[in-house]
């Protein structure tokens, strides 16, 4: 009885008399994948552990309580019977004995049953050996946690201040595509845009990022990758991959070269356009590269790993000039040339993009002879009259793709509204 007495009254005069010290829960938390545990099966488990430090003098019957987060524990968790305390700064260790917690039960309330102390020691700093939790894995695509909370033996007065850690922390296991290399080639006017000024062009080259050494990981079941981009008449005979063999399909209204692997691809792939030459060659396009992913993991599940992420551009060493601003209506008359001072005659073609952001991609309208002044005027209205709804109200902003070389180009463009407002547009040829 006089050791009863002597350690409840060490415990009051601590809290009382210093104020009330706060605990420390550790742990060295599971990385869990969030996808991994969102799709984990309902009898899927995890173990992780913690450890408590007190920081108050603790005596007989003191009353401690351990509380992870709710829902976090599996059913066939149960709470140990009793933890021991090594001494610490305080030279007193003890044990706690369960006094309720449940199969299952997401608290474990504990008494102190035992203090082993010299005189003038307390448990200050003393630790509890690693306390051990059983966690469902389809729980943990969020962080779990667990916190504790002493009093003295009434129930109510504080003795550590409640405290917390996280046991289980839930990370995104998939990144974005990465690019280590993009495309890169310049299409050669003097070939008819059908090859590269160097005959080749630099390959494409990524891979899907994505987290190792998690606890739980998904699998992967496949990988699409979507390479937007017009790769005019080539079709997916002109593309190689090496790192993986995915099916490769080409959508030519939509622009989209599609990927498809039948897992991850968290290795180097390098995406190779070769165009066919001679009789079997086709014209190529000048335009940018963009890469959206998705992964497929689990039994149904998806997620993005990116989109129009840029993948480099093709290149023309010709002439591309933009007029920027062209109106049309039933009073409004209009007027391009082209000077072509180059040795060889010169396909024309032309796209428009409008108010609201529409493309329309007209195609060639004319040829803009050698050693010559071309007028474009009847050819251009023929063409987006063709092609663009409602072209008459629209302001439009064209560009010609001459397929000569730059220095041996030359675009005029003006406008006449009514009679009474004649304007020059600056192309972009001016635009420096």
């Amino acid at each position: 009885m006089k050791n009863f007495v002597k350690y409840t009254l060490v415990s009051a005069a601590v809290a009382a008399t210093f104020g009330v010290a706060a605990g420390t829960l550790t742990s060295t938390a599971l990385q869990v994948s969030k996808q991994g545990a969102a799709s984990a099966a309902a009898t899927a488990t995890q173990a992780a552990s913690f450890t408590h430090t007190v920081a108050a003098g603790y005596a007989i019957n003191d009353l401690v309580k351990f509380t992870v987060t709710s829902g976090a524990v599996a059913s066939s968790f149960t709470w140990p019977s009793t933890i021991e305390y090594a001494a610490g700064s305080g030279g007193a260790s003890m044990t706690l004995t369960l006094l309720s917690g449940t199969a299952g039960s997401n608290e474990g309330s504990y008494r102190v049953t035992n203090v082993t102390a010299s005189t003038g020691q307390t448990t200050i700093g003393a630790v509890s050996d690693p306390i051990s939790v059983t966690l469902k894995t389809n729980a943990l695509a969020v962080d779990a946690s667990v916190s504790v909370a002493s009093t003295l033996s009434n129930g109510s007065t504080p003795i550590d201040p409640t405290t917390a850690v996280t046991i289980a922390e839930a990370k995104d296991q998939f990144g974005d595509l990465t690019v280590s290399q993009k495309f890169a080639g310049t299409i050669d006017v003097a070939q008819g845009r059908k090859a590269f000024v160097s005959s080749t062009s630099l390959p494409l080259v990524f891979k899907a990022s994505e987290v190792a050494s998690l606890v739980a990981p998904a699998t992967v079941t496949s990988t699409v990758v979507k390479v937007n981009a017009d790769l005019g008449e080539l079709t997916t005979a002109a593309v190689s991959v090496s790192g993986g063999s995915p099916t490769k399909a080409y959508d030519a209204t939509n622009k989209v070269l599609t990927l498809t692997y039948n897992s991850a691809v968290t290795t180097d792939q390098t995406v190779t356009i070769t165009p066919p030459t001679g009789s079997a060659a086709k014209v190529l396009v000048a335009g940018d590269f963009k890469l959206a992913g998705t992964v497929n993991y689990g039994t149904a599940s998806a997620e993005s790993i990116g989109s129009s992420i840029d993948a480099g551009e093709w290149t023309l060493n010709g002439a591309m000039v933009n007029v920027p601003y062209v109106p049309f209506g039933a009073n409004v008359s209009r007027v391009f040339t082209v000077t072509n001072t180059g040795s060889l005659d010169a396909d024309v073609t032309l796209t428009a993009i409008d108010e609201s952001g529409v493309t329309y991609d007209v195609g060639t309208i004319a040829v803009a002879k050698a050693n010559s002044v071309t007028s474009l005027s009847a050819a251009v209205f023929d063409a987006l009259n063709g092609a663009v709804p409602g072209l008459n109200g629209k302001k439009l902003s064209l560009t010609f793709t001459i397929n000569a070389e730059n220095k041996d180009v030359t675009v005029y463009a003006m406008y006449n509204v009514g009679g009474a407002d004649r304007a020059t547009v600056p192309t972009s040829q001016y635009k420096n």
